[in-house]
């Protein structure tokens, strides 16, 4: 494993950039900048973390093999844990995570805890975290702990996942708007999340929220409607596969939303095709309840779609 320190080489053709931006309105003494860029090759019948290139402070820790089967012909899988000690992200702050995952290749990344936006510094500049990956012909699983927007955040998540030749998608990401169990409502500032999915090049899913916490989107009913937990499950695998995880995952669905001020409040999933990617919605008051259930579908999918017990990280269980 090759590690250096700001790497900036110029990427091969196909390969992701690592780039990091500076944040309009933000004093670049102050700024905090992140990339972290790792590729992961198969080889000798197993997935091994190769080249990776870090600078400012996110880290991998050591890769694991906890898996002893393999989806026919990939390697064994490697979960990847991606580390921010800070936790925090702040005004200006710029962040981004690049994988890339060759031929035969299968990797499962995830966190060890929640990234937090905090409260801006009244500048107006955004909070930045971006997630990258190109997948060739291989199988990527990105399985992050939630984000929590704290009153008064203004966070801009981004993630991008470039599909090549028969690779698979397991993905989500969970958003928890303040945290209703502490009391800590968010009454202020803003959120823009966007997920965008290719497969050789052309689009399977693209999708866009941007929400301000005191827009109509946050109550209306084509929006949150006073939900203050979102997530969004993808699996990208064969049609009929996915249209077997789909009738598996009905279960999960559970009654419709009930009556009243939170009618979210016993959280809702709900599953449909678009077109190359199966995509499950929560929608909900409880942060651990959407970690429970998204980690559920995750389990009923897994099998279906890449032929492979779930096998939970390790972390997930700390």
């Amino acid at each position: 494993m090759d590690d250096a320190v700001g790497g900036d080489g110029s990427p091969g053709n196909g390969s992701t950039a690592m780039t990091v931006s500076s944040v309009a309105g933000t004093n670049p003494a102050r700024q905090w900048s992140g990339a972290l860029h790792c590729t992961f090759a198969a080889r000798r019948g197993r997935t091994e973390l190769g080249r990776m290139r870090f600078s400012g402070p996110l880290r991998v820790q050591r890769p694991f093999h906890p898996e002893n089967a393999a989806r026919q012909g990939f390697a064994l899988p490697c979960h990847c844990y991606l580390l921010h000690p800070p936790g925090g992200i702040v005004s200006g702050d710029d962040l981004e995570t690049a994988l890339e995952v060759e031929p035969g290749a299968h990797c499962l990344a995830t966190t060890p805890a929640a990234d937090k936006f905090y409260r801006g510094d009244g500048t107006g500049a955004r909070q930045r975290r971006t997630s990258r990956a190109v997948v060739r012909d291989g199988v990527l699983e990105w399985l992050p702990h939630p984000v929590i927007c704290f009153d008064g955040s203004r966070g801009e998540l981004v993630a991008d996942f470039h599909l090549h030749g028969g690779s698979l998608l397991l993905a989500w990401d969970l958003v928890c708007l303040g945290r209703e169990a502490g009391d800590e409502p968010f009454r202020s500032g803003g959120l823009t999340l966007t997920t965008r999915v290719w497969r050789d090049d052309a689009p399977i899913l693209q999708e866009r929220l941007s929400l301000d916490a005191e827009g109509a989107l946050r109550t209306n009913a084509a929006g949150l409607g006073g939900a203050s937990v979102f997530g969004t499950f993808c699996c990208v695998g064969d049609g009929a596969s996915l249209e077997r995880a789909k009738q598996a995952l009905s279960p999960l669905t559970g009654p419709p939303p009930g009556a009243g001020a939170s009618p979210w409040a016993a959280g809702c999933f709900r599953v449909s095709l678009r077109g190359g990617a199966l995509v499950g919605r929560y929608l909900g008051m409880d942060g651990g309840d959407a970690w429970d259930r998204l980690g559920r579908a995750w389990e009923i999918a897994r099998p279906v779609v890449l032929g492979l017990p779930p096998v939970r990280p390790r972390i997930w269980e700390t």
